[in-house]
């Protein structure tokens, strides 16, 4: 019987004591800040929301034109190539060959048919 006492007397210890009205007023001030922050913070999400949904001013850009070139323009001669002049004597004529090399490879539909088969070119 002693066994048993000693071990309700000590469950009973391990159990929270009542909160006193001190607790309860201190609990009850902090549940009141945190009621007045909530109702701030949702007025300030309001406020966000409608500056969001209100457009802003768009600014227009007005466009200019290019400045023309100074001094005279480039010509382009064709002497089985284009030749390009500038101005003060400089001319520029591109040079060179185009080498293409295309085949076209078909099989049978009841082949396999690999990578290496259709269209190519080099």
């Amino acid at each position: 019987m002693r066994r048993l006492t000693v071990a309700l007397l000590a469950g009973a210890a391990c159990l929270p004591l009542p909160a006193t009205a001190q607790d309860a007023s201190s609990l009850r001030a902090q549940i009141d800040a945190m009621q007045a922050q909530i109702a701030r913070l949702s007025a300030q999400v309001a406020q966000l929301e409608a500056q969001q949904k209100t457009p802003a001013a768009v600014p227009v850009v007005v466009a200019t034109p290019a400045p023309a070139p100074a001094g005279p323009p480039i010509t382009v001669a064709w002497k089985g190539g284009p030749e390009f002049s500038g101005p003060g004597g400089f001319s520029f004529k591109p040079r060179g060959r185009l080498q293409l090399d295309s085949a076209v490879v078909t099989a049978p539909g009841t082949l396999a048919v690999g990578k290496s088969l259709g269209y190519a070119t080099e």
